[in-house]
């Protein structure tokens, strides 16, 4: 019996060791380019400091709204984007 306390113990410890490793958010690359470069990106709503053509690194993996804003240029937003764990994708 005390065998397999020790078992449970010693497998609880490894789990719990090895669970924040699981646990993290997975995220994926948005590679986002524009004619002209130079567009502002919004994603979410929320500007991100770089511009087009860029590698947009440690997106959370799910759905996102991309906006791309340039004066003199039609807005454009791509509503519906779920970047994948390790996968980069590239948005026309």
């Amino acid at each position: 019996m005390k065998k397999n306390w020790a078992s449970l113990i010693v497998f609880s410890l490894l789990l719990s060791a090895f669970y924040p490793a699981f646990s993290f958010a997975q995220t994926g690359s948005l590679y986002i380019t524009s004619t002209p470069p130079g567009a502002n990106i919004l994603l979410d709503n929320t500007p991100i400091p770089k511009k087009t053509n860029t590698l947009l690194q440690g997106v959370p993996v799910g759905n996102h709204k991309v906006t791309l804003e340039y004066p003199g240029m039609l807005l454009l937003r791509r509503p519906m984007f779920r970047p994948q764990s390790r996968k980069r994708r590239r948005l026309p």
